[in-house]
């Protein structure tokens, strides 16, 4: 019997394999994978088995504004299924379902291409399948595949996966002819946590199993006798101060519709400013709509009303007077003043339908944002801002720390206020014509603002309700809110004719692709992988790295700041990899060059600096292992850095902390 956790995807495919061997030498049985995850696994079915492997592209159509919801699928050759109940009990229209199924059936024709060129699908009539994922958690993906399957007229549906969570193994015995959980562990959690290595399968391992199925070799790695070394070397593309520095990183960007460009800490100047230059280029050159932030929606609005000159605030400063809880340096500080005030002056050139705007995509401001719906209502519908008033005041027993909710309904002292926000939200969504449609532009963009108050509340709910228990689920909560955003961001500003293009500033660890990390071994997910999983290419993502020098960050939570010496990277780690080239600065094009991306696949440690930073434990705080070429697509290395400049300088940053030779170093 398998036992948990497996080693990888293969292991646990020999071990599904063993419970499928009466399905072998078959001529009737094909078996299909659901892709990515699912093909390493089915792999090592087909060949035990001796059937045809091939990749069955299935993808959700969620409910709009709730993605997590499914209202149906759509799978390869047309097939659609959907969920009239939830449909009409939702009232969701026509035109609705067919916005959220075109976004998905562009994606899955993406994938179709990419896996399918230059050969043949199986015959599907009549065959015995059996569809393998490496996980059932929700089961709803699988769902949603069984559903479409039998479009096709099969004879019989196997649903296997190496593990699965109880209740979705039993629902789906409901649904297919047959289910193969091999184990079903409670509480289940998270796919990757009953995996030992949970990498990220790309594109590329996907057409190479599903070729080596069909008996041909895979490609060299890379020419023998080259070096990860010599590989970067002949890859990095050396930047300089120059203007023209980012050229080839544009081109390269060419249409995507999201941009995602990180940070390895939050209070390095070089990549605020470096970040803050390809934005403007981005902006300036290529049209983009918005830039979305790591930072609370409230606070931010308040600089987008600035930045599209529909503000009365005096300046820049001014309008981030807002940015007033820890960390206050990662928005309140030079680098940023310069970039909303370049932003400002851009927006003035141009008409104001076509300004770009600026806007926050955390969720830490629940308070903050149910007073924004209160507001609003009060404005546009006084008795429903009563009826507003009536169900936040759910919350007012727990004072004002929202930690309080948390705590007390995670230990089960009071009940959740869930429904109530939940009912908030949905009953603001069922008047958007009507408020939306008051006084034109203006009054689109309050409801826009309002509504989005209104689904932070319900997601800052769940956020603290589920950070009691554990951190892999509030992270997901917070990490979903800050993509599904992004997602109504993107709908928002799209106008018949023109598709809106946001840039999204955040954390490497927000948006390097978190399937190619140890977060995603222990069950996490983020921005940058729920992007690629939405809108694929339409994405590029760049990560920063650095080896040494300073940064602004605090000792600990709430703490003032401080300008604290970045220790020279670790032995092993990509940042001490990139120091070694001897290369102050440079661009690594990983996703366009295919042996410089396979020299950065294996795994190595990678560094990570929030808002607090412990040289004296930084191994264990700092740094985890990660697959670079498969978390990001460009990778820009800066050697030595220099503190972030707050608006606010405490005496603990202007004085600096003293060098590790102190006091005996010259």
């Amino acid at each position: 019997m398998a036992t948990l956790p497996f080693r990888d995807r293969r292991e646990a495919g020999q071990w599904l394999a063993k419970r499928l061997s009466a399905y072998a030498g078959r001529d009737d049985v094909v078996v299909l994978a659901l892709p990515r995850g699912g093909v390493p696994v089915a792999f090592e079915v087909a060949r035990a088995i001796q059937a045809p492997l091939d990749v069955f592209l299935v993808r959700k159509l969620g409910v709009p504004g709730h993605p997590e919801f499914a209202m149906g699928a759509i799978a390869a050759g047309g097939v659609r299924v959907l969920d009239q109940d939830v449909i009409t009990h939702l009232g969701i229209s026509p035109a609705m379902v067919e916005q959220v199924a075109e976004r998905e059936r562009a994606e899955l024709e993406r994938r179709d291409k990419a896996y399918h060129a230059n050969r043949s699908k199986p015959s599907l009539r009549g065959k015995t399948v059996i569809v393998i994922d490496d996980g059932l958690a929700t089961g709803s993906t699988m769902e949603a595949a069984v559903s479409a399957l039998r479009e096709y007229g099969v004879a019989k549906i196997v649903v296997g996966a190496p593990v699965g969570a109880p209740d979705s193994c039993e629902r789906l015995r409901a649904l297919a002819g047959e289910v193969v959980c091999l184990e079903t562990p409670e509480p289940f959690d998270a796919v990757g946590l009953w995996y030992r290595t949970f990498d990220q399968t790309s594109d590329e391992e996907v057409v190479d199993l599903l070729e080596r199925a069909r008996g041909r070799a895979a490609a060299p790695a890379r020419a023998a006798g080259t070096t990860d070394m010599e590989q970067i070397r002949i890859g990095a593309v050396a930047l300089d101060e120059e203007s023209h520095d980012f050229d080839g990183l544009l081109k390269a960007i060419g249409s995507a519709r999201i941009v995602l460009l990180g940070e390895a800490s939050h209070g390095t100047h070089e990549f605020y400013r470096e970040r803050a230059f390809i934005t403007e280029r981005l902006i300036a050159e290529s049209g983009f709509s918005a830039v979305a932030v790591e930072a609370d929606w409230p606070d931010a609005y308040r600089v987008n009303r600035y930045v599209r000159g529909a503000s009365d605030d005096a300046g820049a400063t001014e309008a981030l007077a807002d940015f007033g809880r820890f960390p206050t340096w990662m928005w309140r500080n030079v680098d940023v003043v310069a970039f909303i005030g370049w932003l400002r002056a851009h927006n003035e050139t141009q008409p104001v339908d076509r300004r770009t705007g600026f806007y926050g995509i955390d969720l830490y401001s629940m308070r903050a944002s149910m007073q924004a719906v209160l507001d609003y209502l009060t404005r546009v519908d006084p008795a429903a801002a009563r009826v507003a008033r009536t169900r936040y005041s759910c919350f007012d027993q727990f004072g004002a720390e929202p930690q309080s909710y948390g705590y007390a309904t995670a230990s089960g002292w009071s009940p959740s206020c869930e429904q109530q926000v939940l009912t908030q939200l949905v009953d603001m969504q069922r008047r958007r014509a009507e408020y939306a449609s008051r006084d034109g532009r203006i009054a689109r963009d309050e409801y826009f603002y309002a509504e989005q108050n209104a689904r932070l509340v319900r997601d800052a709910e769940q956020y603290y309700r589920t950070m009691f228990r554990g951190r892999n689920e509030s992270w997901n909560v917070r990490d979903r809110h800050m993509a599904d955003t992004i997602e109504e961001l993107l709908r928002f500003l799209d106008e018949p004719g023109r598709r809106s293009r946001v840039i999204v500033w955040a954390h490497n660890s927000h948006l390097g692709d978190a399937r190619a990390t140890e977060m995603g071994e222990r069950g996490e997910l983020n921005v940058g992988q729920l992007m690629r999983e939405r809108f694929g290419q339409d994405v590029a993502s760049i990560g920063f790295t650095t080896h040494t020098g300073t940064v602004t960050a605090a000792s600990d939570w709430d703490e003032p700041p401080e300008r604290k010496n970045v220790r020279p990277s670790l032995p092993g780690s990509y940042e001490r990899l990139f120091h070694d080239t001897g290369i102050p600065r440079f661009l690594l094009p990983l996703r366009d060059d295919a042996a410089l991306a396979r020299a950065l696949a294996p795994p190595r440690l990678e560094r990570a600096i929030g808002v607090v930073y412990r040289p004296d434990t930084e191994r264990g705080s700092h740094y985890f292992h990660a697959r670079l070429s498969r978390q990001f697509d460009f990778v820009l290395h800066f050697d030595r850095t220099t503190a972030l400049e707050p608006l606010e300088r405490t005496a603990g940053w202007e004085a600096g902390e003293p060098a590790e030779t102190f006091p005996f170093g010259l």
